[in-house]
């Protein structure tokens, strides 16, 4: 009997830690010609992590800022999430030009671009629809640094006010209606 009520809490506990992991939401990283051939579909902005594989700084980045649920829901809401290796040897082709790795500068060169030569890591780039940079963000940022800007890109108001303005007078109303709370 007591072995049956065992086993009965086990597989309960299993399903609840299941429905859990299933319903955790992630971003929905892609790379960058991937992004290109969605915002051809359903245009967006392309938020692109600039990173490479012995950066720790970048790791935090993925542990703490792009594991927070607020984070994930306005980057798959406003953006083409992409993860681009600075250091990927692999041909980017974009605008029908092809990206390679540049030996001197230990970089490809679609990072080169992005991040104007200074290859600081991790960096950020918001592009718009029609891939104009609209933003370097460059270093660490937690998720209640990032989420001011993700919003104010990510929600046009860029085209209205300076960045300034929309911290002070904007963002509490756009994070309230985004999440149904006070920014915390």
């Amino acid at each position: 009997m007591m072995k049956r009520r065992v086993l009965k809490a086990v597989g309960v506990i299993f399903v609840v830690l299941l429905s859990i992991a299933l319903t955790t939401q992630t971003i929905k990283w892609v790379d960058f010609e991937t992004a290109v051939k969605l915002n051809k579909k359903k245009p967006k902005k392309i938020f692109i992590d600039v990173y490479t594989d012995w950066c720790g700084w970048c790791k935090v980045l993925d542990k703490k800022t792009f594991s927070d649920p607020r984070v994930i829901k306005v980057m798959n809401k406003y953006y083409h999430p992409v993860k681009l290796d600075a250091e990927t040897r692999d041909t980017i082709y974009f605008q029908n030009k092809p990206h390679t790795f540049i030996k001197e500068y230990r970089a490809n060169l679609i990072a080169l671009r992005l991040l104007d030569g200074r290859m600081v890591y991790p960096s950020m780039v918001i592009l718009d629809e029609k891939f104009n940079r609209l933003k370097i963000i460059r270093g660490y940022k937690s998720p209640d640094d990032l989420l001011p800007i993700l919003i104010y890109y990510g929600g046009n108001y860029y085209k209205e006010m300076k960045y300034g303005q929309f911290k002070l007078k904007v963002y509490k109303k756009a994070y309230s209606e985004l999440f149904g709370e006070d920014p915390r």
